[in-house]
């Protein structure tokens, strides 16, 4: 057994690492496909875009429905959601509160390690980063992981 592992060790096959796009009533990974419907004004481009970053890092980010079996190494939501997991949790709020009511609900973002917003009152370096979206939050979710605390690093642009 010990040679076999050893083996597998000097392979350096690569390890895949599953995360959970959540967003409420999407599935089938339609916010990643440029193809579908939902993709007004080619506005799932900003999202299939940060998929394929993830990808570079060997995360494979999918909707929990296609995650289904798998390890999942933590969540991407996308505004707060009342959504109960055991694995870490990552938010993207887009909506103001006037028109998602969760994102103004600052105990339930207790939940999430990072929160990444464009409202500047939120803003404070350690849990709620500033964000105009971009590939960003998949560098800081990836040192996050590894590093729990925030570090100065993150906020440069």
């Amino acid at each position: 057994m010990v040679r076999k592992l050893a083996c597998l060790k000097k392979m350096k096959l690569p390890i895949k690492i599953y995360a959970n796009y959540v967003e409420l009533g999407i599935s089938k990974n339609a916010r990643f496909d440029l193809d579908h419907a939902i993709n007004r004004d080619n506005s799932n481009y900003p999202f299939w875009l940060l998929r394929e970053k993830f990808k570079n890092f060997g995360i494979e980010l999918n909707t929990p429905d296609l995650n289904k079996n798998r390890l999942i190494a933590f969540e991407l939501h996308l505004n707060a959601l009342r959504r109960d997991s055991i694995v870490p949790k990552y938010s993207l709020l887009y909506e103001t509160p006037q028109i998602n009511p969760d994102n103004g609900d600052t105990l339930l973002h207790l939940k999430y390690r990072l929160i990444f917003t464009w409202d500047d009152t939120l803003v404070n370096g350690k849990r709620y980063i500033k964000l105009n979206f971009t590939n960003k939050p998949l560098i800081l979710i990836k040192e996050h992981l590894h590093n729990p605390r925030p570090n100065r690093r993150w906020l440069i642009h």
